[in-house]
């Protein structure tokens, strides 16, 4: 039987960390996700963004769950399938410079990304929209404009719900070991390959590594909270939530996430306008107001930050 060539568009180079030898942990029409030795998922995708570990396709062969496979500089073979690399652009994430972020835009844009996630969730933790407690009398729920919906019934909610409170008051405080264990207690929580837990997580610390670096004054708390969150995710993830989460997870806490969410955080807080938000909103059934949702309490975190430490240094690395 001759071979089938699919070019790929664009790709991760963070792939070229998993060469060698692999399997097919799950396929479906729009997505293969293969995992390497280490238990990382690499993703091919028919997707218009990019993302952690994943190369983006325009069409994809069905294949078999299990199936070897071999990934190499100049792509991946499945049996019978070579997805080829030559015509295929890398994709590079920002890291160091953004444009510059102004507080009071900021906080205007808080106020107006938490009217669109309420408004847009359709699933999800984001359906339950809890009152952040940043620290002692200050909620996110003021910070970012909007009441509570409160209407949770499902236990995996309820205990969600919960667990987002307590990090946004441990975030707030700077209680690094309170923050570890309602990061850790939202793992895993919810159905599917990425559970809505993991979304809300995905979100924050995406969020405080690409704020952190865009609201300078920020920056050394933004590390050294990533890096208490960081050893929790690799000590639990493994048997608290599925691979392709904890590969989601680990990317995030070094600022490589979804291109949506990543256009997000670099654009809020700007004169120019925010771009980015209808996409994110677009992924998945509720992955994408999840993501949002980690997104604001990250931005809240920041502004409760600058209330406590004094103003932001405004500027661009």
């Amino acid at each position: 039987m001759s071979s089938r060539t699919v070019h790929a568009l664009s790709y991760d180079p963070g792939i070229f960390e998993h060469l060698g030898s692999l399997r097919v942990h799950a396929s479906f029409p729009h997505a293969w996700h293969i995992r390497s030795g280490n238990g990382r998922i690499v993703s091919v995708v028919v997707s218009r963004w990019n993302g952690p570990l994943t190369i983006r396709v325009s069409a994809l062969p069905p294949i078999t769950t299990e199936s070897v496979a071999t990934l190499r500089e100049t792509g991946l073979e499945i049996g019978e399938t070579v997805l080829s690399l030559d015509r295929a652009r890398p994709w590079t994430v920002q890291t160091e410079r953004f444009q510059s972020l102004d507080p009071a835009v900021f906080r205007r844009d808080l106020k107006t990304l938490r009217q669109q996630v309420w408004s847009a969730a359709r699933g999800g933790l984001a359906t339950t929209l809890p009152d952040i407690e940043s620290s002692p009398g200050e909620r996110w729920g003021n910070i970012a404009g909007s009441p509570t919906r409160g209407d949770a019934t499902d236990a995996w909610l309820v205990r969600g719900r919960k667990e987002m409170t307590s990090l946004g008051v441990a975030l707030g405080r700077q209680d690094r070991d309170a923050t570890g264990r309602h990061a850790v207690g939202l793992l895993g929580l919810g159905p599917g390959l990425t559970p809505a837990g993991d979304d809300v997580l995905c979100g924050l610390f995406a969020g405080l590594r690409v704020l952190g670096r865009r609201w300078t004054h920020q920056r050394s708390r933004c590390e050294g909270t990533l890096a208490t969150l960081s050893d929790c995710i690799v000590a639990e993830a493994p048997r608290r939530t599925t691979s392709l989460s904890s590969t989601l997870l680990l990317s995030a806490t070094r600022g490589v996430a979804m291109e949506p969410l990543l256009h997000l955080l670099e654009t809020a807080g700007t004169n120019t306008g925010m771009s980015g938000v209808d996409e994110l909103l677009m992924v998945g059934h509720s992955s994408g107001s999840d993501m949002l949702t980690g997104a604001l309490l990250a931005g809240a975190t920041l502004v409760r930050w600058e209330e406590l430490f004094g103003p932001a240094v405004v500027g661009s690395r």
